[in-house]
Formats: C-alpha cells, structure tokens, sequence
C-alpha cells in the first residue's frame, strides 16, 4: 500500500511540472535565461543583448540597452572640443644642449589611425611652443595647448586605455586604438593586411594625447623610440616646458592652421585669415591634413575660397618663402663670386 502511495506522488508531480513548463525548446530557454536579440547599431547583424561587444564589428554593448533606440552618443564619451585660435604658431626649434629636446623614432602607420602621418624613421623635436614629430615623408607639429598627456607605455596598455576612456570619439566606441573599428576586441585580431602579436602588444612606445585641429576629435599617436631613458628624458621635457609656456609665441613661423569646424567642414572665413597670415603654400600643406587631399586639390580649393571672398590668394606670399628665396640668391652670388 505505501509503495503504491509513492508512485501515485510522483506521478502526481510530473504532471504539474508538465502542464507548467512553457511549450516549445526555444520558448524555455528565453524564460530561462530571459535572452532576446538585438541589431547591433554599428553593423546591423543580430546578437545577443546579453554580450559585452558585438562579435562582428566589436561595438561595445550595454547591459540593459534598448533595441529600438540606441544611440552611438549614449556609449562615446561626450567631450567638447577646446577653442584654439585659427593660426597656432609652435615656434621654432629648442637646441638640444641638455640632450632632452630631441630623439629618434620609428612610426607605424598601420598601428595608429592618425592618417596624415605617414610610416617612417624620424625624430621627436622640442620647439618654443611645443613639438614637431618630423618623419621621412610627413611632418605633425602640435603646440602645448594641443597636447594632453605624454607618456610611455606599451601598445597593450594603450589600447586597454582607449577602451575604457573611448577618447578617440566614434572611431574608437569598439575598443580599438590602432585600425578599423572593432579590430582588437577580447584578443588579438587583424588589421587589414596586418596582424597585432602579442610582442607586438608588448613593445613600448611614446603615447602622445592630443587635440586634434584637423579632424576636432580627441586623439592619440603612438611612436615607438629606440631607447626608454631617452624617451623619458623628453617625456619630462615636454611637459615642463608646457607648464611654464602654455601660450602662443610669436617667435619662429611654424605654423598649424585650425580652419575646420565642428561639423568637419571647412570654415571659410578661417581659411582667408589664416592666409593672409601663412601664405598659399603652408595653408594648402595643412589643408591636405584637413581633408586628406593632394597639393594641387588643397591649393585649387584655396584659390577658389579667395575668389569668393575678393581675396587673391597669389598675393599672399607663404611664411618663411621670402628669407629662403633671398639667402639661395646670396649663396648663388658668392659661389659666382668665387668661382671669378
């Protein structure tokens, strides 16, 4: 008779648990684990709403984000971009008697997503009014004001950095500080045709934090130095000189044109006062920087604002051309002279 009781319970409770538990597989386990899937903002492929990042783009995901609206702005740090002045004059450059003020460098383009620089040897130069990082084929030259933080630390850390600070704007929302969005996400993944090694995540290299007069984001260059004790010595350089002259100079004419707006366009009422300022051929160098053109576009696009502005933009001679035209006439005098 107990027996009997027995199997009578549990067959009793079985089918509670039967007639309770949802119907279908797939209905189950969203109860279960209460999942859903979402579109990822980024690249419109479905995941879940559960994951930290997307695994196709690597957009980071929030916890509790709304499926119907969800908003890149929500996830990117919102940081407003400082007033610089339309001409940034950086001065010219610090002899280096201490042996502070200058060092060698090698940059990797397919490393950085800083476009206008391009991969080469080079070397770190200390001006009056801040630093040139002056390569084989392009030049960057950013002033104190310009500059955030400096310092070194391995690709690694940097990256790790970008993901939590997200600093470089929309660009950097999928963790990545090097390449295409979502390129590194939870390890090591391709860049294009190039691929991040774990040495390569190891190696150390000068991270320069800056604002960005070109593209009016918050960005950062990383530039790898042959030795660390070097690197240091102008790192401590850098950021002193910046906490004693933190201002414009008006001495040396190496200059940085900040002649795009918010909105990534170019402000035509900056581009004629920085020319009457730096002459054609420097505007149209930091043109090409602005908008990723050539020369003949950059300069093309120049001429054309002045016309529109009854500005003629031939009068205006560059900055620097004048003193240069008259001291290769001098020496092609003396060498005349000599050579009589």
């Amino acid at each position: 008779m107990r027996c009997f009781f027995c199997i009578f319970l549990k067959s009793f409770s079985y089918l509670q648990r039967k007639n309770t538990k949802p119907k279908g597989v797939s209905d189950y386990k969203k109860k279960r684990f209460n999942m859903s899937l979402i579109k990822c903002p980024e690249c419109g492929k479905e995941i879940s709403d559960k994951a930290v990042a997307c695994p196709q783009c690597g957009f980071p995901i929030g916890n509790n984000m709304d499926n119907t609206s969800i908003s890149t702005e929500e996830v990117v740090v919102a940081e407003s971009f400082p007033v610089f002045p339309t001409v940034i004059n950086v001065g010219k450059q610090v002899v280096n008697w201490t042996m502070d003020a200058a060092v060698e460098c090698f940059y990797e383009e397919e490393y950085n997503s800083v476009k206008y620089l391009k991969s080469g040897k080079g070397n770190i130069y200390v001006y009056t009014n801040g630093i040139c990082i002056d390569l084989l084929y392009s030049k960057l030259l950013l002033s104190f004001d310009q500059i955030i933080d400096m310092r070194y630390s391995s690709y690694e850390k940097i990256i790790s950095e970008k993901k939590s600070k997200s600093v470089l704007g929309r660009a950097a929302v999928g963790g990545v500080l090097f390449g295409p969005a979502g390129a590194v996400v939870g390890g090591l993944s391709g860049l294009g045709s190039t691929e991040i090694t774990k040495k390569k995540l190891k190696t150390e290299a000068i991270a320069i934090e800056f604002w960005d007069v070109y593209t009016h984001t918050r960005q950062i260059v990383a530039v790898e130095v042959p030795f660390v004790n070097q690197g240091n010595r102008l790192i401590d350089r850098v950021m002193s000189d910046k906490q004693e002259r933190k201002s414009n100079t008006t001495t040396g004419n190496n200059y940085i044109c900040n002649i795009i707006d918010d909105n990534g366009q170019l402000d035509e009422s900056k581009v004629i006062e920085a020319l009457k300022v730096v002459g054609v051929q420097n505007l149209a160098q930091e043109l090409q920087k602005a908008k990723n053109c050539g020369y003949g576009e950059a300069e093309s696009t120049i001429k054309r604002i002045g016309q529109k502005n009854n500005v003629d933009a031939s009068s205006f001679q560059s900055a620097g051309c004048l003193p240069s035209l008259l001291l290769v006439t001098f020496a092609g005098l003396c060498s005349l002279f000599f050579v009589l």
